[in-house]
Protein backbone atom coordinates (compact mmCIF):
# COMPACT_ATOMS: atom_id res chain seq x y z
CA UNK A 1 0.00 0.00 0.00
CA UNK A 2 2.36 2.66 -1.25
CA UNK A 3 -0.07 5.44 -2.21
CA UNK A 4 -0.53 7.33 1.12
CA UNK A 5 -4.07 8.43 0.14
CA UNK A 6 -6.20 5.55 1.45
CA UNK A 7 -9.25 7.10 -0.29
CA UNK A 8 -11.10 3.78 -0.16
CA UNK A 9 -10.34 3.22 3.54
CA UNK A 10 -11.33 6.24 5.69
CA UNK A 11 -10.29 4.77 9.08
CA UNK A 12 -6.84 3.99 7.67
CA UNK A 13 -6.56 7.46 6.15
CA UNK A 14 -7.39 9.14 9.47
CA UNK A 15 -5.09 6.82 11.43
CA UNK A 16 -2.11 7.22 9.09
CA UNK A 17 -2.42 11.01 8.99
CA UNK A 18 -2.74 11.50 12.74
CA UNK A 19 -0.04 8.93 13.50
CA UNK A 20 2.24 10.72 11.03
CA UNK A 21 1.64 14.05 12.76
CA UNK A 22 2.52 12.51 16.13
CA UNK A 23 5.72 11.00 14.73
CA UNK A 24 6.69 14.33 13.15
CA UNK A 25 6.02 16.14 16.43
CA UNK A 26 8.06 13.56 18.35
CA UNK A 27 10.91 13.85 15.84
CA UNK A 28 10.89 17.66 16.14
CA UNK A 29 11.12 17.38 19.93
CA UNK A 30 13.98 14.86 19.69
CA UNK A 31 15.91 17.24 17.43
CA UNK A 32 15.90 20.05 20.00
CA UNK A 33 19.17 21.03 21.64
CA UNK A 34 19.67 19.42 25.06
CA UNK A 35 19.46 22.78 26.85
CA UNK A 36 16.13 23.58 25.21
CA UNK A 37 14.75 20.10 25.96
CA UNK A 38 15.70 20.41 29.64
CA UNK A 39 14.18 23.87 30.06
CA UNK A 40 10.79 24.28 31.74
CA UNK A 41 9.18 25.03 28.37
CA UNK A 42 10.94 22.04 26.79
CA UNK A 43 9.77 19.66 29.49
CA UNK A 44 6.25 21.05 29.18
CA UNK A 45 6.30 20.39 25.41
CA UNK A 46 7.43 16.81 26.04
CA UNK A 47 4.65 16.29 28.60
CA UNK A 48 2.11 17.73 26.17
CA UNK A 49 3.16 15.23 23.49
CA UNK A 50 2.91 12.34 25.93
CA UNK A 51 -0.52 13.50 27.11
CA UNK A 52 -1.72 13.87 23.52
CA UNK A 53 -0.52 10.34 22.68
CA UNK A 54 -2.34 9.00 25.74
CA UNK A 55 -5.56 10.86 24.93
CA UNK A 56 -5.62 9.85 21.25
CA UNK A 57 -5.04 6.14 21.95
CA UNK A 58 -8.78 5.32 22.28
CA UNK A 59 -9.43 6.97 18.88
CA UNK A 60 -6.63 4.94 17.29
CA UNK A 61 -8.11 1.78 18.82
CA UNK A 62 -11.55 2.54 17.35
CA UNK A 63 -10.00 3.30 13.95
CA UNK A 64 -8.03 0.04 13.93
CA UNK A 65 -11.14 -1.93 14.91
CA UNK A 66 -13.22 0.04 12.38
CA UNK A 67 -15.75 0.79 15.13
CA UNK A 68 -15.76 4.59 14.83
CA UNK A 69 -19.26 6.10 14.69
CA UNK A 70 -20.12 7.07 11.09
CA UNK A 71 -20.79 10.77 11.73
CA UNK A 72 -17.55 11.17 13.64
CA UNK A 73 -15.63 9.36 10.91
CA UNK A 74 -17.13 11.62 8.23
CA UNK A 75 -16.05 14.76 10.10
CA UNK A 76 -12.57 13.38 10.83
CA UNK A 77 -12.03 12.48 7.16
CA UNK A 78 -12.98 16.05 6.18
CA UNK A 79 -10.62 17.49 8.81
CA UNK A 80 -7.76 15.28 7.58
CA UNK A 81 -8.41 16.13 3.93
CA UNK A 82 -8.53 19.88 4.63
CA UNK A 83 -5.36 19.68 6.72
CA UNK A 84 -3.56 17.71 3.99
CA UNK A 85 -4.50 20.46 1.51
CA UNK A 86 -3.25 23.16 3.89
CA UNK A 87 -6.82 24.39 4.41
CA UNK A 88 -6.43 24.74 8.15
CA UNK A 89 -9.25 27.27 8.66
CA UNK A 90 -11.69 24.90 6.92
CA UNK A 91 -10.30 22.00 8.99
CA UNK A 92 -10.88 24.06 12.14
CA UNK A 93 -14.43 24.95 11.05
CA UNK A 94 -15.16 21.26 10.49
CA UNK A 95 -13.72 20.47 13.92
CA UNK A 96 -16.00 23.10 15.47
CA UNK A 97 -18.99 21.53 13.68
CA UNK A 98 -17.97 18.20 15.16
CA UNK A 99 -17.33 19.57 18.65
CA UNK A 100 -20.29 21.93 19.16
CA UNK A 101 -22.41 21.71 16.03
CA UNK A 102 -24.11 24.54 14.18
CA UNK A 103 -27.16 24.97 16.37
CA UNK A 104 -28.09 28.59 17.09
CA UNK A 105 -26.88 29.67 20.51
CA UNK A 106 -29.48 31.47 22.63
CA UNK A 107 -27.54 34.71 23.07
CA UNK A 108 -28.89 36.82 25.89
CA UNK A 109 -31.09 34.11 27.36
CA UNK A 110 -28.45 32.96 29.84
CA UNK A 111 -29.25 35.66 32.37
CA UNK A 112 -32.60 34.45 33.67
CA UNK A 113 -33.66 34.93 37.23
CA UNK A 114 -34.65 37.72 39.58
CA UNK A 115 -31.06 38.86 40.14
CA UNK A 116 -30.06 39.17 36.50
CA UNK A 117 -28.26 42.41 35.66
CA UNK A 118 -28.32 44.16 32.33
CA UNK A 119 -25.03 43.83 30.45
Amino acid sequence: DKDNTHEDDPPKKIYKYLKGLLKEWEHDLEERPELEARSVAGRTESKTLKQCKDYIRPLFKLLKQRRLEAGLQTHLVKIVEFAMQGEFVRAHDTYMDLAIGRAAWPIGVTMVGIHARSG
